[in-house]
C-alpha cells in the first residue's frame, strides 16, 4: 500500500505542477526587457572613438545624462511592446549604454544597427527598436 501512495502523490504534485506553469506563461504578455526611467539615476553612453568604455573601471565611467526628462525621454524611445531579432544587424556596435539605477548598480546595454537598436550586452539575439528622436538623443549623448 505505501508504495501506491507514494506514486499517486507524485503523478498528482507533477500535474498541479505542470498546471501551474502553463497558467504562469498564459496570464499576460511578457517582455524580454523592460527598463523603468524613474528607476535610472544616471546614464553613459561610449561610442566607438571612445573604446566603448571598455578600459574604464565602474567608477571611473562619466555619467554625463543626469536630467530626468532627458533619461524619460531616452527610455520611452525604446519600442518595449515588440522584441526584434538583431542578430541580422552585423556585429558592429555603435555604443555601450551604461545605466546607473538608483540603487547605484550598474547594468550595460549595446546599442546597435546605427543607433537603432538596443539589446542587453551579449544578448543580441533580442533587441529592441530606439525612436528616431531617440536615436538622436542616444547619439548626441554619446562621449
Amino acid at each position: 500500500m505505501f508504495p501506491k501512495v507514494i506514486k499517486n502523490y507524485s503523478i498528482l504534485v507533477s500535474f498541479f505542477t505542470l498546471c501551474f506553469s502553463f497558467l504562469m506563461c498564459q496570464s499576460g504578455n511578457a517582455y524580454g526587457l523592460m527598463i523603468n526611467a524613474q528607476d535610472i539615476k544616471e546614464i553613459a553612453i561610449y561610442g566607438q572613438s571612445s573604446g566603448y568604455g571598455w578600459n574604464l573601471h565602474p567608477d571611473k565611467l562619466v555619467f554625463n545624462v543626469t536630467d530626468p526628462s532627458v533619461i524619460s525621454s531616452m527610455i520611452s524611445s525604446i519600442e518595449f511592446s515588440t522584441e526584434r531579432v538583431c542578430s541580422a544587424l552585423g556585429s558592429a556596435s555603435s555604443a555601450f549604454v551604461y545605466i546607473k539605477f538608483n540603487d547605484n548598480s550598474i547594468e550595460v546595454y549595446d546599442l546597435v544597427g546605427l543607433w537603432s537598436h538596443i539589446s542587453k550586452l551579449g544578448m543580441r539575439g533580442s533587441c529592441y527598436y530606439i525612436s528616431e528622436q531617440g536615436q538622436t538623443l542616444f547619439e548626441t549623448n554619446a562621449q
